[in-house]
C-alpha cells in the first residue's frame, strides 16, 4: 500500500502527490528495454561464464565463485570472459529458479570483498570457492564499483 499521508515519514515515502513524468519514464524504460536486447544479442566474440548451482545456495543462503583450484587461479579469477552468469537451480528438479547477469568485472570485487569466507570443494575438494551472502549481492554499496568513493 503506497503511503499518502505527507505527515508520515518513512525510510522510502512513496507518495502519489509527487509530480509525475510518465513520458521520462517511458522513455527511460524503452532505453533500458534496448540496452537489455543489445545484451542478448551480444556481437560474435563476447565471452560468457554461466555457472549453475544447485545446491550449497540452498544449503547455506551463499553463492559460491571459483577462485582457484590445486593452488592457482582459476573461475572467476582466471576467466577472460566479460559476462558471467549465474544460474540458481532447484536441487531436485534441476530447474533454473533464478538467472543473475553481471559484469565479470562485478563478480571479482564481490569475491575479492567476501575472500574471508572460503570453503572447498569440487573433485577431490581441490577447488577454493568464496561464499557471497544471497542476501548481500543486491546491495549498492556491493554492486556499485567505488561506492560514491574517489579512486
Amino acid at each position: 500500500m503506497l503511503n499518502t499521508n505527507k505527515e508520515t515519514k518513512k525510510e522510502c515515502d512513496f507518495t502519489l502527490d509527487k509530480p509525475s513524468n510518465f513520458r521520462k519514464d517511458l522513455l527511460y524504460g524503452n532505453k533500458r528495454e534496448k540496452r537489455v536486447m543489445d545484451l542478448l544479442h551480444q556481437k560474435a566474440g563476447t565471452k560468457f561464464e554461466v555457472k549453475t548451482e544447485r545446491d550449497w545456495w540452498h544449503r547455506t543462503d551463499n553463492i559460491a565463485i571459483e577462485i582457484a583450484c590445486n593452488g592457482k587461479p582459476s573461475g572467476v579469477m582466471a576467466t577472460k570472459s566479460e559476462q558471467w552468469i549465474h544460474i540458481l537451480a532447484d536441487p531436485v528438479s534441476d530447474k533454473d529458479l533464478c538467472k543473475m547477469w553481471f559484469d565479470t568485472s562485478t563478480v571479482k570485487r564481490l569475491a575479492e570483498k567476501y575472500k574471508k569466507n572460503t570453503k572447498n570443494g569440487g573433485d577431490g575438494y581441490r577447488s577454493k570457492f568464496v561464499l557471497i551472502p544471497l542476501s548481500e549481492i543486491l546491495l549498492a554499496k556491493n554492486l556499485i564499483e567505488n561506492n560514491g568513493k574517489e579512486k
